[in-house]
């Protein structure tokens, strides 16, 4: 990738994460935007605003950082992660670039970034990252080839579990009737059943294939189930219980709960100040 790509790619995560800015700018605290419009890059209504170039050791440097990340978080959540039945699909760079984590760090990094909006957006980018990476690691699905065959199966070997005891029963009768035959075909059909309960016991064990499985579908219940909750105690709930099932969680993931927990409970004091 050359220098002018990676430009193009900076600018365009920029540019989107000004985007965000604008589109939540009345749900930011009053904090963060009193802290945008100081720096001189946004007005009092949250529009963008020219200003001169600037050296990169400029304290308004910053500002440019944080339209960065959130863009880099922005572009995260909008990739469109394929689900592991399409193989072959090619998953979205702006999901698996190592940006989002970076990008987390240089957020937590700023105590005037610690918006609520903001530290939720990097929350989700995080899992969306997590499950992405995942999915490279445990390869596509191989469940999705035959559902009917499989269904069919299934239901086969159900049918066998449950004539079990029919088939004891009858095979015991036929051994004191001294009928060969009937007692045969029903230890035969006893046997299969055994051996169907036997291969459905190992299958459902086979559903634990290891940590990069447990990795994936504990990231894409925490997307899809709303994991991250409001004001970052779920999220941490769900997280621990990630990690305790042995799924990898980014220290950084909990750094983020522990900051929405502690913005959204220190404005708690504030709005009841301010309530008449």
């Amino acid at each position: 990738m050359t220098t002018d790509d990676l430009a193009d790619q900076y600018d365009a995560a920029r540019v989107e994460g000004e985007k965000r800015v604008r589109e939540r700018w009345r749900f930011l605290d009053a904090s963060t935007k009193h802290a945008m419009v100081r720096s001189g890059f946004y007005s009092e209504r949250g529009q963008r605003l020219q200003v001169e170039p600037f050296s990169t050791d400029d304290p308004r440097a910053d500002v440019e950082r944080l339209e960065y990340a959130l863009g880099v978080f922005k572009q995260c959540i909008s990739a469109k992660v394929p689900m592991r039945s399409e193989k072959g699909a090619p998953i979205p760079r702006e999901a698996l670039t190592d940006d989002v984590l970076t990008s987390c760090e240089e957020l937590l990094f700023v105590p005037a970034w610690h918006d609520p909006e903001f530290l939720r957006l990097a929350l989700a980018a995080v899992a969306v990252h997590q499950e992405a990476n995942a999915l490279t690691m445990v390869g596509p699905s191989s469940e999705g080839a035959s559902v009917a065959l499989v269904a069919v199966g299934g239901l086969l070997k159900l049918g066998l579990v449950l004539l079990i005891p029919t088939a004891l029963a009858f095979g015991l009768v036929a051994a004191v009737n001294h009928d060969l035959w009937g007692a045969g075909v029903a230890f035969y059909v006893l046997g299969a059943g055994v051996l169907a309960a036997m291969s459905a016991k190992e299958q459902e064990k086979g559903k634990n294939l290891g940590v990069f499985e447990r990795a994936y579908l504990g990231w894409s219940q925490f997307r899809y189930l709303r994991g991250g909750g409001v004001v970052g105690s779920g999220a941490r709930v769900n997280l621990e219980r990630m990690a305790h099932d042995g799924v990898k969680v980014p220290a950084v993931a909990f750094d983020l709960c522990a900051m929405l927990q502690s913005r959204v409970q220190a404005a708690a004091p504030r709005e009841k100040q301010a309530a008449p």
